[in-house]
């Protein structure tokens, strides 16, 4: 569908004034019959965001006729423009019958911008919204479910395209300076080019991933229910749903590692422990729960899974060359929310990984009752920060790795003399 100038300025809620000088410096051109495209929408947007960004206007076309920047690609690397509502935020809370501050709360709960209550909203943003705050809201919905709704998906939205664009940058290697002096048909190979095909790969792969997740989540919600169920009615024996295997890993000497190596080296290190940590924890049927820095939190379904898990990831640590971990393993009921797992089981897992050493995986009493006792060394019971009583631990003992073991060191005999040395 075509549209007139007087269309475009409607649909991108903006003056006419605005749209010709955009067309003046070559961020959109009309076609001969005067006539522009739906998508030149989205541009208007880009060269807003330039503006806000402290470009302007001059220095923009400037850099389209250099060729540094192309609005060639915008229609394959930017996600599908909305138009203008011409409906506030003010407009849409009064339809809900909420106070329009809530709405602002909630773009912000979602990671987007703090919209003032004249802010004209996009249709999206109107239908979105309105279907969430429908969704999450009404008789009988916790008061906080909303929030914590936004905050899930706003977050896991932020992380997952920020670092899908981060990555894409990285993976080319090209420096500001590299890019500064290249000619515009390398920008187009190099950059532009790739950068499109990389930006039209992230929505479907995400929603094809979100369907998936989506699916797991709601047969696995059914298939506890209906245990729950057979419990209650007494066809089945009860178990304690709410237990679980916990393990937290951490890499030695990180700040060491940070101070000598540089913080792009300590890094790599971080971010191979989780990669290593995701796929082990999956084979267990366990998962990364969140990667804390220069460790990771993983919970399973069993003690069982947690210790195998432990012991496969201290090896594989070692096969990638990573420094020795550090690794503490409790069990028992959690809490689950939003994703995340709390209680004492957890906080046991985090105190068991800080006083073990180089190469050391320490389980609490708890694993110890569903572990070989052969493949376990009791040292004792232990005063931990924020437990009353002292806690019975015991030490793994691992098998040593016959072929592709890393480095040496990587076992409890080589770092006995280093056992209680906090390298950090």
């Amino acid at each position: 569908m075509d549209l007139t100038l007087d269309d475009l300025a409607l649909r991108a809620g903006v003056p006419v004034a605005r749209i010709e000088r955009l067309v003046e410096i070559g961020v959109i051109a009309p076609d001969a019959a005067g006539r522009f495209r739906p998508a030149d929408v989205q541009r208007v947007e880009i060269a807003g965001a330039y503006e806000r960004g402290g470009i302007s206007l001059d220095d923009l076309g400037g850099a389209l006729r250099e060729g540094r920047v192309s609005f060639a690609y915008s229609e394959r690397i930017y996600p599908e423009g909305s138009v203008a509502s011409g409906r506030t935020v003010a407009d849409v809370a009064g339809d809900l019958r909420i106070d329009p501050t809530t709405i602002a709360d909630l773009f912000v709960a979602l990671g987007l911008p703090f919209p003032e209550a004249d802010h004209e909203l996009r249709e999206a943003d109107v239908t979105a919204i309105t279907r969430f705050v429908t969704a999450w809201g009404g008789e009988g919905m916790a008061a906080d479910a909303r929030d914590r709704a936004a905050r899930l998906v706003g977050d896991a939205a932020r992380r997952a395209t920020e670092g899908w664009v981060n990555l894409f940058m990285e993976a080319i290697g090209l420096s500001i300076e590299e890019r500064a002096e290249m000619r515009a048909d390398e920008l187009r190979t190099r950059l532009f080019e790739p950068g499109a095909r990389v930006a039209e790969a992230f929505e479907p792969t995400m929603l094809w991933l979100l369907r998936r997740h989506m699916e797991h989540a709601l047969n696995a919600l059914n298939v506890e229910s209906m245990e729950r169920v057979l419990e209650h009615k007494g066809v089945r024996p009860t178990h304690a749903h709410d237990a679980r295997g916990v393990v937290f890993a951490d890499l030695t000497g990180y700040t060491r590692l940070t101070e000598e190596g540089g913080d792009a080296q300590a890094a790599r290190h971080a971010a191979t422990l989780a990669e290593v940590a995701t796929g082990l924890a999956a084979r267990h049927r366990g998962r990364l729960v969140k990667q804390l820095g220069d460790g990771v939190m993983l919970v399973f379904g069993d003690a069982g899974a947690a210790v195998a898990a432990s012991a496969d990831l201290m090896g594989r640590a070692g096969d990638r060359g990573l420094p020795p971990l550090h690794i503490g393993v409790s069990a028992g009921p959690v809490v689950e929310r939003d994703g995340d797992y709390f209680g004492r089981t957890v906080n046991l897992a985090a105190r068991l990984s800080g006083i073990a050493g180089p190469g050391e995986v320490i389980v609490s009493g708890s694993v110890a009752d569903d572990v070989d006792a052969d493949r376990l060394e009791a040292i004792g019971s232990r005063e931990l920060k924020g437990f009353e009583a002292r806690i019975p631990v015991y030490r793994l003992r691992l098998q040593p790795r016959r072929s592709g073991g890393g480095p040496e060191g990587h076992g409890p005999a080589a770092v006995e003399d280093a056992r209680r040395i906090d390298l950090d």
